[in-house]
């Protein structure tokens, strides 16, 4: 009978099972390529924000509108980093 070690890899405080380096390897693959897709809808959202105040007339809207927007360049520039 064969035993492998037992390694746990804390995420956002939650102890998971993981083995060796390799698994280590694949999670950090997959939190990049989640974070990527994250934003790229970022990305995608800002522009369909940016048409819809092109055409947007009220003020209030316009303004919420806005808002999002100054959000969602602050999540985006994360993404740069």
């Amino acid at each position: 009978m064969h035993r492998r070690m037992f390694f746990g890899v804390l995420i956002a405080g939650i102890a998971a099972p993981a083995f060796g380096a390799m698994a280590q390897e694949r999670l950090e693959r997959r939190e990049s390529r989640l974070d990527a897709e994250r934003c790229e809808r970022l990305e995608h959202e800002e522009h369909e924000l940016r048409e819809r105040l092109e055409h947007e007339h009220d003020r209030a809207d316009r303004e919420r509108i806005e808002h999002r927007l100054n959000e969602l360049r602050q999540e985006r520039e994360r993404c740069r980093r």
